[in-house]
């Protein structure tokens, strides 16, 4: 179960991006470390070091393009979804990673065994995206004073309540000079600082 939001096109090209920056960095760290030691390793002792530095050197930009590649057409596919459903929900990554595993694959395997690929990856992604939207539910919703409040992330929360519980938290709000902004007679926005 997912929520309904706005995501825009920026917001999508965004993190888009990002991902692909996250992606490169992480390939280039890891790539880093695992080319020096095997770097250190084939080469004659009195030369470890300087081996280990150059084999770092020459393939981890390599390795962190080939993270950025996948991170970048994950999050193509998969924010690519959330942006045209507007629906935040397991589905997005399933089939983000399902679609990313068959394009990737489809070059080196052909059409049947990266349509293999995709399918096991999809289902991979369902199992890992399911257990992680059910933790998230369950830590989503709580209970305060009879009213249902959603934690969506670390700032935006979403509280479902009677329209006299609506009438109320919006004279308080008023009352203690928060600025609100109304969207209807169901919905409003307000930002408060943690202290």
């Amino acid at each position: 179960m997912g929520y309904i939001y706005s995501y825009s096109f920026e917001r999508y090209r965004d993190d888009v991006l990002r991902r692909i920056g996250q992606g490169y960095g992480v390939g280039l760290l890891a790539g880093s470390v695992i080319f020096f030691f095997s770097g250190m390793y084939y080469a004659p002792i009195r030369q470890r070091i300087i081996s280990g530095i150059l084999n770092a050197r020459d393939k981890a930009p390599a390795l962190g393009g080939n993270f950025a590649g996948w991170c970048g057409c994950f999050a193509f596919f998969g924010d690519g979804m959330k942006y045209g459903r507007q629906i935040d929900d397991k589905w997005n990554d399933t089939i983000g990673g399902g679609a990313t595993a068959f394009l990737l694959s489809l070059r080196s395997y052909g059409f049947q065994n990266a349509l293999k690929q995709g399918l096991q990856i999809g289902l991979f992604f369902y199992f890992m995206e399911a257990f992680k939207y059910s933790a998230i539910e369950k830590k989503r919703q709580e209970v305060v004073d009879g009213v249902q409040v959603i934690k969506k992330n670390d700032e935006d929360y979403e509280i479902v309540m009677t329209p006299e519980q609506f009438a109320q938290v919006e004279k308080e709000l008023l009352q203690k000079g928060i600025a609100i902004q109304k969207h209807g007679d169901s919905y409003l926005s307000f930002s408060v600082k943690k202290q």
